[in-house]
């Protein structure tokens, strides 16, 4: 139904069967046979046939309205699920300081590591990072034990 529904905001859009055929890149008994049957599914006339220009019911009216907004949510659907592909994970690590040093002291690890995530790097002592692990503080606790 939501192509027949895009097709149908397409024509309302345009105005006419050959416009919208042309635009759509199908012809124009095809259009009228996806128009007749949208209106067959909603149970409702949708045009009033036989007027020039092209005039929409009331049910048309609401058709029309309800192409749009699908339209809309499609769109924002699309978006967003790009925006997700796009975004980086985050990481949280807790370290001490002497393994923070020895990691990434020299700076290259950690850079390469900000290029496919965003991280967030905890210096703390080794009695405080496993805890900041189980209340889910930190992704990862590294931690010398005595």
């Amino acid at each position: 139904m939501e192509e027949r529904l895009r097709k149908f905001a397409t024509l309302v859009e345009l105005g006419s069967f050959t416009k919208a055929a042309g635009s759509l890149h199908v012809s124009q008994p095809a259009l009228s046979a996806s128009i007749k049957k949208l209106e067959r599914e909603l149970r409702e006339p949708l045009l009033a046939r036989g007027s020039q220009p092209l005039t929409l019911t009331t049910a048309g009216e609401y058709a029309y309205m309800t192409a749009k907004e699908l339209s809309v949510s499609t769109s924002n659907l699309t978006n967003k699920l790009e925006q997700l592909k796009q975004r980086k994970p985050s990481i949280a690590i807790g370290m001490i300081d002497s393994v923070a040093q020895a990691v990434f002291g020299y700076g290259t690890a950690f850079a390469e590591l900000e290029e496919h995530a965003h991280v967030s790097l905890i210096v703390d002592n080794s009695r405080n990072l496993p805890a900041a692990v189980q209340r889910g503080e930190l992704d990862i606790a590294l931690v010398v034990e005595p």
